[in-house]
């Protein structure tokens, strides 16, 4: 064959990243060339084995038995994976994967008799992290694929997804403020390294002679790979909504699976767990209480001190982070400022009171501490800190003084990006639900209906500034900039008339257009 040329060989050897991944799945597929396979399975292999280690971080022998049923997989699918998505394509493989050894190796110590043991729990953080990453679009996702677990460089990740680099760098940084702000909802912090240690040279060439020599397939290995792509078949019917489709995507590579693997073992009988006795929870602190009512991503909408007051555009890149007793504040496009420090509360006085003391705040001394008091309405906090050594008795700056009021509305987690708009809403023009005004979003359209007219909208959402814009496709094609709130399953929206600036705040009046929707309950 020509792929097994000398100079075909040497210029893998040399350089490759400058051989594409679509070409290496052409000749794989078309072919079968096992050189070109190889070369896939060195590129992609640290990303496969982080992501089955995060799933399976305590059994490294079925963490490369869910590596090796990725490129099985991958082996089976070259002809019908996209060349640009293939770190993508292993990424949700290799989850699937480790997901289903997960639950055999649970099964099988069922099945054996060990009552009581159960397959190891996977680490909660490591998880969050593979969760979240899989959530975000694919501009977002690829390039944390190919940065942060294949360890790329921007320069190698534009050159694999045929992007400028200065696109790449960008999509990173958005990508990691998104990552940042989930996490930090779920009470973690965005590590410096999402994943670990690199996968050993052993488990590579076994993926790769399994791969390209199906006789040398191990049983269990093909009744796994046969089961993700049932999995991962049934998952894409579903969202397509087709069951002629979900034939036809099970039999395109489910057969030549089974041809492989032959004959599966019969179901072992489940076999009574016997769960340990649960420990009796430990009585929460008064303080840990009134934390908890703070963890999450809070936006700034007003600061007034001795030299005024700060609003509107002024606060709309300010942030505060809190995980735990850890506050970031966060100021200025890209994160340019940055300050930590750590808070303490007393929710038994009236009104409430924090201290609040500096550990890298730039211009100041770690170690400066400010006391105030606090309250939170819903998703609204408000502190008013005092002159040093003197403690407000309320929410008011006075004249003069050195004191400083804070304002913050709590990011809503319910709305995130626009996936999590995606379905049917019923439209609530006055107040009450009308089954005959509704509203439907797909991807980056809404239809809204109401009285027998339907008006199309394009729609772009920024969760972290609270941020929801309509441009409509008929008529006005000046965009709409609005503001948006989510409570109790409902979406508010706040729109400013076509081609003006978008509201000071998230309330009617001044020409604002307030939208009410709530999800359609399935």
């Amino acid at each position: 064959m020509r792929s097994g040329s000398l100079a075909y060989l040497l210029t893998l050897a040399s350089d490759d990243t400058s051989v594409p991944d679509a070409e290496l799945l052409a000749r794989f597929a078309g072919n079968g060339d096992a050189t070109a396979f190889e070369l896939l399975v060195r590129r992609h292999a640290d990303l496969v084995w982080r992501v089955c280690r995060c799933e399976l971080p305590h059994d490294a022998h079925s963490a490369e038995d869910a590596f090796q049923t990725t490129f099985l997989v991958l082996a089976r699918k070259a002809g019908s994976v996209r060349g640009s998505s293939v770190a993508g394509y292993l990424f949700r493989v290799a989850r699937n994967a480790a997901l289903r050894v997960r639950k055999r190796v649970g099964n099988v110590a069922e099945a054996t008799g060990e009552v009581g043991v159960e397959p190891a729990e996977p680490n909660e953080y490591s998880v969050a992290v593979i969760e979240e990453v899989e959530r975000l679009p694919d501009k977002f996702r690829l390039p944390v694929l190919l940065c942060f677990f294949e360890d790329c460089t921007h320069v190698e990740a534009a050159n694999r997804l045929g992007w400028a680099v200065g696109t790449v760098a960008s999509r990173l940084a958005r990508a990691k403020d998104r990552l940042r702000i989930r996490l930090t909802h779920r009470g973690m912090a965005l590590p410096a390294v999402l994943a670990g240690a690199s996968v050993p040279a052993t488990t590579v060439r076994a993926a790769v002679m399994m791969a390209t020599t199906p006789s040398a397939v191990p049983t269990l290995l093909a009744e796994l790979s046969r089961e993700v792509l049932i999995v991962m078949a049934n998952a894409k019917a579903k969202w397509i909504g087709g069951s002629i489709l979900a034939a036809l995507l099970l039999t395109s590579g489910v057969g030549m699976m089974a041809r492989t693997a032959g004959p599966g073992p019969e179901e072992p009988k489940p076999v009574a767990k016997v769960k340990p006795a649960a420990k009796a929870p430990v009585p929460e602190t008064p303080e840990a209480s009134e934390l908890k009512t703070l963890q999450g991503v809070w936006r700034v909408t007003k600061i007034e001190n001795n030299l005024g007051i700060t609003t509107g555009k002024r606060t709309e890149t300010m942030r505060w982070e809190i995980v735990g007793s850890t506050v970031t504040a966060i100021d200025g496009p890209g994160e340019k400022q940055r300050s930590k420090s750590r808070i303490a509360l007393d929710g038994t006085k009236s009104p409430k009171r924090i201290a609040q003391t500096a550990l890298t705040e730039p211009g100041d001394k770690p170690g400066r501490k400010i006391e105030g008091i606090y309250e939170v309405k819903g998703d609204n906090l408000r502190i008013c800190f005092g002159e040093e050594g003197k403690l407000p008795t309320e929410f008011k700056v006075e004249k003069g003084a050195d004191m400083g009021l804070i304002e913050l509305e709590r990011i809503p987690y319910g709305i995130r990006d626009l996936k999590d708009l995606a379905g049917e809403w019923t439209l609530i023009p006055d107040g009450k639900p009308n089954d005959f005004a509704t509203v439907d979003v797909y991807r980056d359209v809404i239809w809204m209906t109401h009285e027998g007219k339907t008006e199309k909208a394009i729609i772009s959402l920024d969760a972290e500034k609270g941020f929801l814009d309509m441009t409509l496709v008929e008529g006005r094609v000046k965009p709409m900039l609005g503001r948006f709130t989510w409570k109790e399953n409902k979406l508010t929206i706040y729109s400013g008339i076509p081609g003006a600036e978008r509201p000071a705040e998230a309330r009617a009046g001044n020409g604002v257009t307030v939208t009410l929707m709530e999800r359609v309950k399935k």
